[in-house]
C-alpha cells in the first residue's frame, strides 16, 4: 500500500489549510466537508468521518433531487395535458373557421342571388309599365242606387273615387278576350256604352261580341285601374 493512513491525514490535513479561503478566488473546502480533528488520523477516525459526512451529504442531495424529480415530473404532465387542450382548441377553432367561410360564401351567394332577383324585378316592373296598352285591371261599376245611374260625367267621376278611369274599348275588348262577360251597357271612355258578352243569349246581344248600346243612357261605368305599382 502506497499510502498510509498517516500519509491520508497528512494530505487532508493541507487540504485543510490550503483551501482554507485566504487567497481571492478560493473556496474553502471546509464548507464542503466538516474535518475532525486531525489528531485521531493515527485511528482511521478521519477517514471513517470523512466518508460519513460524505454519506450524509449525498443522501440529502438524493432527498432534495427526489421531489425536484417529481415536480418535473408533474410539470410535464401538466404541460402535454396543456398541449392537448391547445391541439384541441385549434382542431376547433379551424372546424369554426371553415363553418364561418362556408357561411360567408353563402351569404355573399344570397346576396348576390337577391341583387339579380332585384334587377330582374326592376326590369320586369319597368317593362311592365311602360307596356302599351297599360296594364291593369278593368271591373264594372254600379251606382249604389242599382243599374244605369250614371251619366258619362258622372261614370268618369265614379271611377275616380275607385283611383280608376274609365276604360277604353281595347281595354274592354282584352278583357272581353280573356273570358270577361257582362250584361249590362258601361260607359267607355270614347263616350260610347258597350258590353262583353261571351254567350250568344236572348236579351243580351244574341252573339258573342263586343255588343254596342247605341244611344242607351244613362249607363254603369267600365273603369280601369293601372298597376298601383307603376305610380
Amino acid at each position: 500500500m502506497l499510502f498510509s493512513i498517516a500519509h491520508l491525514c497528512l494530505v487532508l490535513g493541507v487540504l485543510v489549510r490550503g483551501c482554507s479561503g485566504d487567497e481571492e478566488g478560493q473556496t474553502d473546502l471546509g464548507q464542503f466537508i466538516s474535518f475532525p480533528d486531525l489528531s485521531a488520523c493515527s485511528s482511521g477516525a478521519l477517514l471513517q468521518a470523512v466518508m460519513a459526512d460524505l454519506m450524509r451529504r449525498m443522501s440529502g442531495m438524493e432527498n432534495t433531487v427526489r421531489p425536484q424529480e417529481a415536480l418535473i415530473a408533474e410539470l410535464e404532465a401538466r404541460v402535454g395535458i396543456l398541449e392537448e387542450q391547445l391541439a384541441l382548441e385549434r382542431t376547433i377553432r379551424t372546424r369554426l373557421e371553415g363553418r364561418v367561410n362556408t357561411t360567408q360564401a353563402d351569404l355573399t351567394h344570397v346576396q348576390n342571388t337577391t341583387a339579380r332577383q332585384g334587377e330582374l324585378a326592376g326590369k320586369l316592373k319597368s317593362d311592365l309599365c311602360q307596356a302599351t296598352p297599360k296594364l291593369g285591371r278593368i271591373f264594372h261599376q254600379m251606382h249604389p242606387a242599382g243599374h244605369y245611374k250614371y251619366d258619362l260625367g258622372e261614370a268618369k267621376h265614379a271611377c275616380a273615387e275607385k283611383n280608376a278611369t274609365l276604360a277604353s274599348y281595347h281595354q274592354l275588348y282584352e278583357a272581353w278576350q280573356d273570358g270577361l262577360d257582362v250584361c249590362a251597357c258601361a260607359w267607355l271612355s270614347d263616350g260610347t256604352a258597350r258590353y262583353p258578352s261571351r254567350t250568344a243569349r236572348s236579351g243580351c246581344g244574341n252573339k258573342v261580341d263586343i255588343i254596342n248600346c247605341g244611344d242607351h243612357t244613362p249607363n254603369d261605368a267600365w273603369c280601369f285601374r293601372e298597376m298601383t305599382s307603376c305610380g
